[in-house]
């Protein structure tokens, strides 16, 4: 469901079965029919109109969880400081996956960031990338013939992108456990 709906719209749907199945439960007690008919239209009806209006019914502010960093908490202490992080950065992608939340950010004036569940793993500050490009060329430096290359995890895609320009490689293979993770803009 997260993946087709997000976090909190799935969180909104399973409430609603709960709630439907409860209710169910409770009318079967009784033996009251004609509540069976209602309750379950009434539960598929609701989940139906959650599934095809997302933005009915939100309550989470999405662009905050895209722009949270957890390494940078007191840029977040205040609710005046949230409002102020949340209209000064612009929100390029966000995915929410089932072990992770994924953005790419930009701040206004600044650099851009890649950010996996409140980290940030990559920004285009040359500093953000150089241990990236380690993680890449060192392991590659260090065989005397890499020719079969497996990379565990796309993130930004700097170290994948470190790896494949050695003359050597004749086989690079990607292993990624995060579809989300697929879709961001070019650091």
């Amino acid at each position: 469901m997260i993946y087709f709906f997000g976090i909190e719209r799935s969180l909104q749907m399973l409430a609603i079965i709960n709630i439907g199945f409860g209710l169910l439960v409770l009318f079967s007690l009784r033996n009251i029919k004609l509540l069976y008919i209602g309750v379950s239209s009434l539960t598929i009806g609701l989940l139906l109109f959650l599934g095809f209006n997302q933005s009915t019914f939100r309550i989470w502010d999405m662009k905050y969880f895209a722009i949270f960093r957890s390494n940078q908490p007191e840029a977040f202490r205040t609710p005046e400081m949230v409002r102020e992080a949340i209209e000064n950065t612009d929100v390029l992608y966000y995915g929410e996956g089932i072990e992770t939340i994924v953005s790419t950010i930009k701040i206004k004036g600044g650099e851009q960031s890649f950010i996996t569940n409140g980290r940030i793993e990559a920004s285009s500050h040359l500093q953000g990338k150089q241990h990236l490009f380690a993680l890449g060329h060192l392991p590659m430096l260090l065989h005397k013939n890499p020719k079969r290359i497996l990379v565990v995890g796309l993130g930004a895609g700097i170290t994948l992108g470190a790896t494949s320009i050695h003359p050597s490689v004749e086989e690079l293979t990607l292993v990624n456990l995060n579809p989300k993770s697929l879709v961001w803009q070019d650091l």
